[in-house]
Parts: C-alpha cells; structure tokens; sequence
C-alpha cells in the first residue's frame, strides 16, 4: 500500500518509508497490532513507535481515509469505459440502470421519464412489439402476393 507524504503532513506525522511501511502493514492485516506493524517496517523500538503513532490516532485514521478515497477518484472517460462495460453485460444486476444512465447522457432518454417496470414487464412489451412487428410484416407480406396477382 502506497501512503503519500503529504497525507501525514497534514497532521505533522513522520513521512518516512518506515512510517508508511508500518501503516500499510497494519491496514492490509498483515499484522495483529500496531507494535508488530513497527517491528516490520523495520522500528529499533516498536512499541515507542506505536505508543507515538497512538497519541495521533485521528489524525493517522482521517490520513489514511484520505489516501484511500483518493485511490477510489477514477476520470470520466475511465466511469464512461466502466458504465459501458456493465451495459454490455446482460448478466450483471445494474444491466438496465447502466443502459439508462448511458442513454440520459448521450440525450436519447429524457431524464424527468421515470417508468418503473419489472423485468417480465419489460420482457412483455418486447415480446408484444415482435409480435405486432411480425404481423405487420405478415400483413405486408400478404398485400404484396395480393398486389403481384392483380398486375
């Protein structure tokens, strides 16, 4: 776990290698207490350097909540690439709402339409629009035979 400077500058804590060595041993469960996650980062006194990390507690948590917020920003294009990806999959559970989202921002859905409608609603009215498109081209079909025996 990569913790910057400037996270802990924020509170005064030490900034170096050790110190975020110890805190990414620590976060990501490598350690069961913060004593051990000093030894590991390589500390002469451990628990000297867990009792100071201790004094700062809020501070070390609202540093590392800022680190990891930062790591979960993504730029537009890369939500645009991951909204995308779920609109193509028909199995995943947001399939529908991603396709909605994508067609309010391309301006082909209008926002203020809300229409609430299950699945089998849905699966219904596709089914009820083959099958009037089916009888239409029935339809068509049979104009056209009528039309080539008259001429």
């Amino acid at each position: 776990m990569q913790l910057s400077p400037a996270a802990f500058r924020r509170f005064g804590g030490p900034t170096s290698g050790k110190f975020r060595a110890m805190l990414g041993a620590w976060v990501e469960g490598n350690c069961s207490d913060l004593t051990e996650a000093c030894r590991v980062a390589g500390y002469g006194f451990p628990s000297k350097a867990a009792a100071q990390v201790r004094k700062r507690w809020v501070e070390v948590l609202a540093a590392v909540e800022a680190e990891w917020r930062k790591g979960l920003q993504m730029s537009a294009e890369e939500a645009s690439e991951r909204l995308a990806a779920i609109a193509r999959n028909p199995k995943h559970k947001d399939h529908f709402n991603a396709i909605k989202t994508l067609l309010t921002m391309h301006g082909k859905l209008d926002p203020t339409l809300n229409v609430n409608l299950s699945r089998a609603e849905m699966n219904k009215a596709f089914d009820d629009l083959v099958a009037q498109l089916a009888a239409d081209k029935a339809a068509e079909g049979a104009l056209d035979s009528k039309l080539r025996v008259t001429n």
